[in-house]
């Protein structure tokens, strides 16, 4: 036949090793046509419509509708039929080879339903180039909605069963690996339905794998639009900067961002409050103190002094720079302004330097308030010299409530941009972020491992269990203060209980949702 042009050897990866290659047909004849793709996509011709058979990549098992044909002598046994499963149906046959063209019609006519895909195997597999053309030549295009499969799998039928394959896979042979490469593995050896769901259910139960692997897709919680403040001093945010063995406390105003750093002998709690206490005794005393979890903040000394002067002192959730990040970015602008003068003033300490980088700050125009952060806190928007002004013209008590009802006005309209422009940059930064996710009591989570970042080979996650969900944050049982939602693992969708799973390595619990499900 190769000799003869009728067959020749295919180049396709996905084909048979031999294809048909059509005769020129005469006026009695039509020719046999065979779609070596993948796909389920039939094209015909509209001169000489062609019922066109796809052979497909898929095992015979994925199918609902199952048709095996055998070609035997002239001894054949009754067609047999069999349900591997309760949504598929699978139809043994035999036909004779020396009757074979009346045997594959009256089996098409029996068992194909043309309204329902039907998937063949035939076997010995080069009868294929027998029966194909008999069925496209006694039967429509229109009529029939055949795939021709290659191969079939082992059919698994036992839940028991489907699980020891899962684990044997899962722990030993695969170490843990990723749902896709490892139900494509799966699926060249086994079948039963659902299958990919089952594997994404484990893999997202496995706590070795919820605490090693990484999160490709993190949660991206949406920002909260908090009040500014309404004047100067009444929030600050505080922090402690390291420069070159030099420490510094950092404090910034919420409403005018005027910023100052206090050189401190150390990081104890008393450093830090002769230099909180020297800002206060300039600017006086705020309302609220915003700091993160450092010792320096949460000692007892601490905690006595806001208490004392009644001042509210917020705490940022631990690994939340956000929280924090009006500081934060001050440390940066700061930072900039050393590097520009060290390069001018190379034999100068940095700790000389600190006061000029400080007064470049608070002397250049805010990106945010549009002013410079003395000219807010001073109440002088001219050139001039803050200094420069006769007191002796005015009378004090005029000049002072004329200033309080001018500075009135600054406030309200910086008040009101500052509001304006905070709900902007908001919502601008929600558009790729998504609501905040709630969490159950007793729902197991995976919260970030700090020591990650800095440890190649530590654990990306630790496991704990949510005792409750607040806006924001969440209480679990391993760890006294609150945790930032932004530090879980994304709930996986499909992180349903598997039921009869058993090992040390493997731990599961209730979910919700489900993977996308095969459709054939």
């Amino acid at each position: 036949m190769l000799d003869q042009g009728i067959i020749r050897p295919s180049e396709s990866a996905w084909s048979s090793p031999i294809w048909v290659v059509p005769k020129k047909a005469d006026a009695s004849e039509r020719p046999p046509s065979v779609d070596n793709s993948s796909t389920a996509s039939a094209h015909t011709s509209l001169e000489n419509p062609i019922l066109e058979i796809p052979i497909v990549a898929e095992p015979l098992n994925k199918y609902h509708r199952q048709l095996c044909i055998r070609v035997v002598g002239d001894i054949k046994k009754r067609p047999t039929g069999s349900k591997p499963f309760d949504t598929h149906t699978r139809t043994s046959v035999q036909v004779s080879s020396s009757n074979l063209e009346s045997d594959v019609v009256d089996i098409i006519k029996e068992f194909v339903n043309p309204k329902v895909k039907t998937a063949l195997l035939i076997n010995p597999p080069l009868a294929f180039y027998d029966i194909i053309p008999i069925i496209q030549d006694k039967f429509k295009s229109s009529a029939m909605n055949l795939v021709l499969c290659k191969y079939e799998v082992e059919n698994v039928k036992e839940y028991l069963r489907q699980q020891e394959i899962l684990k044997h896979y899962h722990d030993g042979k695969t170490n843990h690996r990723g749902i896709n490469e490892w139900h494509l593995a799966l699926s060249r050896r086994y079948y039963w339905p659902k299958m990919k769901d089952d594997i994404t259910k484990f893999i997202n139960s496995c706590t070795i794998c919820g605490q090693a692997k990484y999160d490709r897709n993190p949660i991206k919680q949406q920002f909260n639009i908090v009040p500014p403040a309404t004047k100067p001093f009444e929030i600050v945010h505080i922090d402690l900067l390291s420069i070159q063995n030099e420490k510094y406390l950092t404090i910034v105003d919420v409403f005018s961002k005027y910023a100052q750093a206090y050189h401190i002998r150390d990081g104890t709690a008393i450093s830090t409050l002769q230099a909180l206490l020297k800002f206060c005794t300039h600017h006086g005393l705020p309302l609220t103190i915003v700091s993160d979890n450092g010792t320096e903040f949460t000692n007892q000394l601490f905690s006595e002094f806001v208490a004392l002067h009644k001042i509210n002192h917020h705490r940022t959730l631990p690994h939340s720079p956000n929280d924090n990040g009006i500081v934060e970015r001050f440390h940066s602008t700061l930072l900039e302004h050393l590097r520009i003068l060290k390069l001018s003033h190379k034999n100068q300490d940095v700790i000389n330097l600190i006061p000029y980088g400080i007064l470049a700050y608070n002397s250049s125009i805010h990106s945010f308030t549009k002013c410079r952060p003395f000219d807010i806190i001073t109440g002088h928007f001219d050139p001039r010299d803050p200094l420069d002004i006769d007191i002796s013209k005015h009378l004090m008590q005029q000049y002072m409530q004329t200033h309080r009802d001018n500075m009135k006005l600054v406030y309200d309209a910086i008040n009101e941009s500052s509001l304006s422009t905070r709900t902007h940059i908001i919502e601008n930064l929600n558009k790729t972020r998504e609501p905040e996710i709630e969490y159950q009591p007793q729902q197991r989570v995976f919260v970030n491992n700090p020591l990650a970042s800095r440890q190649k080979l530590a654990p990306r996650y630790s496991q704990d269990t949510v005792l409750a969900d607040l806006p924001i944050h969440i209480y679990i049982s391993r760890k006294r203060g609150p945790v930032a939602k932004s530090r879980l693992k994304r709930v996986p969708k499909s992180a349903q209980l598997l039921q009869g799973a058993t090992g040390p390595d493997c731990s599961f619990d209730n979910g919700s949702g489900t993977q996308s499900r095969d459709n054939t």
